[in-house]
């Protein structure tokens, strides 16, 4: 990069020629932005304000155009005033003043500075107004109180000092520098780790930095205290409607209201930051009970009713939790900690992975009864596997690559909508949720490029017919005033109902699922009509039909023939075992996806089965899987080929009930272990890959460890319901160091 030290020196030398003008409180943000702040960075090498016209899309700086100043007391969400990224991934954020601000002691500045970052788990953030240079570490939780956390003193500095210290802003924050990895450098120097250890990639962190505090740890703690609030006050204030709150099945009731009364909440704040209602609703509303009286939780309930009648959807449906006493002093507590700066929260900056990664693990504990008391602890099956370990997004990412890339290649996007994908064990919907992002992507990518296909014949959307009997045309996609084309809201909603199908085990997964489908149908930018037009039509589908709560293993006619098979009198079942083993019937049309699956399927859509089934199976030993769930041990080895010999994983039931869920040419894609290739209890499942030629691909991890805190040996398998016809396509990843880049280049070919 060109020595521009000349540039700098022409900058300090105006600034200080005009301080008394530039530090003037009539002095705008924007002429220190456009006269300094622009100008630093652009001689630094970063193209500000986009002068290669890529776009966008591709823009290297992405800049806040909207001046806001943080909300006295409020702190309200928004973007950075500058965005550095260099790959499509940021590198670190910038915040803006005008010199008039001491920016020291603007603890709100600070704080907003800091906030988006670490939120985005982006590691440092800068403050400056040109006179001052402030550079943050990021990876600790903003804290409004004290400004000084994070400071890092070696690139703490005023505008004097800028010529002096020239060539070290240049190696550290020069375009080629950042490319090069110095940020990195940075970090691990901040950080105090070994050096020339690798600890961040793109896009995540590699190891866990001692004295980090990433936002999926701390948001986790933060929910898991509130839920013992609320099972706590829940219980005791309403015992009478938990008669059988000591059992698995009764227990589980008071986790699914105390669960709906949180998600709900969250939800509330995250469509505030999202700027689909305004910023401050649910504070206002806890606020004006604390002046005018009444009970918080009436009013939330009769909010939560005009809620589900504007947005539809599943969380606001009228449910047994709103007639419950709920303390107003713990919603109090938690409504005011979903706020800054009681809370350093910013959902509009939370990536849909890291809400994933908190409620994956979230999901891992349940509320039990015990002695009167309601309190928190693990559930069974997560103890027996070792614990809850969310999947990689570039595991997650390579799988939608290799699985739903093939089926919607070459196809519009009107005909995306016949793409049908499932998870057959969703958990907290991260598969799911990325899939979806996959169909947006790639409609709206085919759109820019043929903006003909923004409009088209959709039978889900298109009201009524034109002249002469021709069906209406659809608006699938609209434009903003800059251009920019945006899939439409109800076209959106089509591809999650039409394409988009999950099932768990668990009623609170489910819920967890939709909750996070429904965030990600929010992340999109809304018409400008989009309050009178889409709310009528309702902004958020109903997902009773795609996200189902089931055992995807046992439905009602395999196990009662299993029952009758052994002479066992299914009447004795207790109530307990009946809800742990939670039949699912997957070939019913209103229960299961009989739509999809039966003969009549085959008439409506030329095919039966899912085109796509994706996922992260469960990885459990039948020695442990034994002891808490006897009856499905014994029923998985008689009725599945892949789990009748040995001491089988559930896993390899998982794979052998999928692909018969496929449809003809349907592609399946799981991560998990490697181990039954060559172990005796893979056997079976060898056998049904083997005689179906089923394989298609493998990407080996070998010895490389993907889930973080969990010693397992896995792969990505790819397998085809039709036999293969071109070999098995094989890659090994033998040192996994950039899991993002390397599963990208391999799955290129």
């Amino acid at each position: 990069m060109p020595d521009r030290r000349a540039n700098i020196a022409d900058l300090v030398h105006n600034f200080r020629a005009h301080i008394k003008a530039y530090k003037s409180k009539d002095t705008k943000e924007a002429e220190i932005r456009q006269q300094f702040i622009d100008p630093f960075w652009r001689a630094l090498g970063w193209d500000v304000g986009d002068t290669k016209g890529i776009g966008p899309a591709e823009s290297e700086v992405i800049i806040e155009k909207n001046v806001e100043t943080a909300e006295a007391g409020g702190l309200r969400s928004r973007r950075p005033d500058y965005l550095f990224r260099l790959g499509g991934f940021a590198r670190f954020v910038v915040e803006a003043k005008k010199p008039a601000i001491d920016i020291d002691a603007d603890f709100d500045a600070i704080f907003q500075a800091k906030q988006y970052a670490w939120n985005s788990t982006i590691p440092f953030a800068v403050l400056t107004d040109f006179e001052q240079f402030r550079l943050y570490d990021t990876t600790l939780m903003p804290i409004l109180k004290e400004p000084r956390r994070g400071l890092v003193t070696e690139f703490a500095f005023d505008y004097d000092k800028y010529e002096s210290q020239w060539d070290a802003l240049t190696a550290t924050f020069g375009r080629d520098a950042v490319e090069g990895g110095s940020l990195e450098r940075l970090l691990a120097s901040v950080k105090k780790v070994k050096a020339g250890r690798r600890i961040r990639t793109v896009d995540r962190m590699l190891i866990d930095l001692k004295g980090g505090e990433p936002v999926d740890q701390v948001f986790l703690a933060f929910l898991d205290a509130h839920r013992k609030h609320f099972a706590a006050s829940v219980y005791r204030d309403n015992k009478k409607a938990f008669p059988e709150a000591d059992t698995l099945h009764g227990a589980a009731k008071l986790t699914e209201a105390v669960q709906r009364i949180m998600d709900r909440l969250v939800f509330m704040r995250v469509i505030e930051d999202r700027g689909i209602v305004p910023f401050g609703t649910l504070r206002d509303m806890l606020q004006r009970i604390g002046s005018e009286g009444g009970e918080f939780y009436d009013a939330l309930s009769a909010t939560f009713r005009d809620y589900d009648a504007k947005y539809n959807g599943y969380l606001y449906k009228p449910h047994f939790s709103e007639e419950l006493k709920v303390d107003g002093g713990v919603l109090a507590d938690f409504t005011r900690t979903l706020y800054p700066p009681d809370g350093p929260w910013d959902f509009a900056a939370i990536g849909d992975d890291i809400l994933g990664t908190v409620y994956e693990r979230f999901l891992g504990n349940t509320i039990v009864v015990h002695k009167g008391q309601a309190t928190v602890e693990e559930k069974m099956e997560v103890r027996h596997a070792g614990g809850v370990y969310y999947t990689p997004r570039f595991v997650v990412d390579s799988i939608i690559r290799r699985v739903i890339g093939p089926k919607i290649k070459g196809k519009t996007p009107a005909e995306v909508l016949d793409v049908k994908i499932l998870d057959p064990a969703c958990g907290s919907g991260s598969f799911l949720v990325a899939a979806l992002q996959y169909l947006f992507d790639d409609c709206l990518a085919k759109i820019h490029a043929d903006p003909s296909l923004a409009k088209a014949v959709v039978p889900a959307l298109s009201a009524g017919s034109g002249a002469k009997g021709r069906k209406k045309k659809a608006e699938l996609a609209f434009q903003d005033k800059d251009g920019r084309w945006y899939l439409a809201p109800d076209f959106r909603a089509a591809l999650l109902t039409h394409c988009i199908h999950g099932v768990d085990i668990d009623q609170q997964a489910v819920e967890v699922t939709v909750m996070s489908l429904y965030l990600k149908m929010l992340e999109s930018k809304l018409p400008e009509n989009w309050a009178t037009l889409w709310v009528e039509r309702q902004l958020l589908p109903t997902l009773d039909n795609n996200i189902q709560c089931g055992n995807s293993l046992i439905d009602h006619e395999g196990y009662d023939a299993f029952a009758s098979f052994h002479r066992r009198q299914l009447f004795g079942e207790d109530a307990d075992t009946a809800f742990r083993i939670n039949r699912f019937d997957w070939t019913s049309r209103t229960r299961g996806f009989g739509r999809l699956l039966d003969s009549q399927a085959v008439k409506e859509r030329g095919r039966a089965g899912f085109d796509g089934i994706i996922g992260n199976p469960p990885y459990i030993r039948v020695q442990e899987l034994n002891e808490w769930a006897p009856e499905e041990c014994e029923y998985y080895k008689w009725k599945y080929k892949a789990a009748a010999k040995g001491n089988y994983d559930i896993y390899v039931v998982f794979t052998e009930k999928a692909l018969g869920l496929l449809a003809p040419d349907g592609l399946l894609g799981f991560i998990m272990p490697h181990k039954f290739w060559q172990a005796k209890y893979g056997e079976g499942l060898r056998k049904v890959i083997a005689d179906g030629k089923h394989l298609k691909a493998v990407v080996d991890f070998g010895d490389q460890q993907v889930f973080k805190g969990a010693t397992t040996y896995t792969a990505i398998h790819v397998l085809s319901r039709d036999a293969g016809k071109n070999g098995v396509d094989y890659a090994k990843v033998v040192e996994l160091d950039d899991g993002r880049s390397q599963c990208t280049d391999v799955d290129a070919g």
